[in-house]
């Protein structure tokens, strides 16, 4: 399983914070979405609103759920 984290926060400056929890989330692909809550990342991916989960098919890119706890993450990645 692959994890993506979109940054959606829109403005320029990377927190110390930030970068440390980046840096802390080993094997994760970040990607920072300059234009934020407005970008092409959460219009692809229908995020309105963070934090929020999307299950994709790492090959395809399909969305395969939206879930809202860990145990329908779960589930779903079965």
């Amino acid at each position: 399983m692959k994890i993506l984290e979109p940054y959606l926060n829109d403005t320029n400056c990377l927190t110390s914070k930030r970068k440390e929890i980046s840096r802390r989330l080993k094997g994760w692909k970040h990607l920072r979405a300059e234009e934020g809550i407005r970008s092409k990342v959460a219009n692809d991916y229908y995020i309105l609103a963070t934090p929020v989960m999307v299950l994709l098919n790492a090959n395809t890119k399909e969305i395969i759920a939206v879930p809202n706890t860990m145990k329908e993450l779960v589930t779903a990645a079965k």
